[in-house]
């Protein structure tokens, strides 16, 4: 499978970013994560224990477990990430990873 040489340029200076502002991102990483998990299982257990009377309550009940789930699912992401990024970033080259994002054909 060819990999778009474009596509890895620009990855690839994201990925030099990140190794930059390692200390500053992974702060607000965890912190969205937190939030974003906070929300998911208000929402969640709003959808739960709320009973549903009226015109439109199972509509609400739905897209209230809807962006429940969405917000848990994107937060478990987000805080994995964040444990994560620290130990896989020492065994990136950063030399190599700078070097193959300026190259010509990249």
């Amino acid at each position: 499978m060819q990999i778009d040489p474009k596509f890895e340029a620009s990855l690839l200076r994201v990925v030099d970013r990140l190794l930059d502002k390692q200390n500053t991102s992974l702060p607000r990483w965890r912190a969205a994560g937190q939030v974003l998990l906070v929300s998911g299982v208000a929402l969640s257990a709003f959808s739960f224990l709320n009973h549903g009377e009226g015109a439109f309550a199972v509509q609400s009940l739905l897209l209230a477990s809807l962006l429940g789930g969405f917000c848990i699912g994107i937060s478990l992401w987000l805080l994995a990430f964040a444990k994560q990024w620290p130990v896989l970033s020492k065994y990136m080259d950063r030399k190599a990873i700078k070097r193959r994002a300026n190259e010509p054909d990249a």
